[in-house]
């Protein structure tokens, strides 16, 4: 039986708060437990409090956790960074409040880190409109990318160059 390790799911927002509650439910959504899913408020203006202090009373349960962080506003990057600082979980998913995950998305990738232990970092399929990307020719489950490499491509912002649709695993280079 595989051991289940908590999952901190870390969604910066900013006055997001018609769109943030599908977020989270897709994040509760998934097949994967425990999750933590950890909001930080980046100073939001509208009712985006109110909106997840909702959804923590109704979604709470044993083993699915909403924390509500509000913060002075300092951009994306601060968000994610504070998400980090104040996560407890074994693996981190980071999640755009306008996004949504597949329900299966974060046991597949738990699975995948469990399963090949010599693998650092997961990053998984990309819906773009009504295409999805296309499998490459290789299995990239089976493959490995130094991580720099994979980190450039990752970070790179240019997601339409990006062939890694499919997931994959990376190993950090040995140098």
């Amino acid at each position: 039986m595989a051991e289940y390790q908590m999952v901190s799911v870390i969604i910066p927002t900013y006055n997001r708060a018609l769109l943030i509650k599908e977020s989270i439910q897709s994040v509760f959504n998934q097949t994967h437990r425990p999750i933590e899913c950890l909001i930080i408020d980046d100073g939001s203006t509208d009712n985006t409090a109110k909106v997840i202090g909702n959804l923590q009373t109704k979604l709470a349960t044993v083993d699915f956790k909403l924390i509500y962080i509000k913060q002075d506003n300092s951009g994306a990057p601060a968000s994610r960074n504070n998400g980090i600082k104040n996560a407890s979980g074994e693996f981190f998913q980071f999640l755009d409040s306008d996004d949504l995950l597949y329900p299966n998305k974060i046991k597949d990738q738990v699975s995948i880190l469990q399963n090949q232990k010599q693998t650092d970092g997961v990053y998984g399929n990309w819906h773009h409109g009504l295409t999805v990307c296309p499998p490459p020719a290789v299995n990239p489950a089976k493959t490995t990318v130094p991580a720099p490499a994979a980190l450039t491509g990752l970070f790179s912002g240019a997601t339409k160059s990006m062939p890694q649709c499919s997931t994959a695993g990376f190993q950090p280079s040995d140098t």
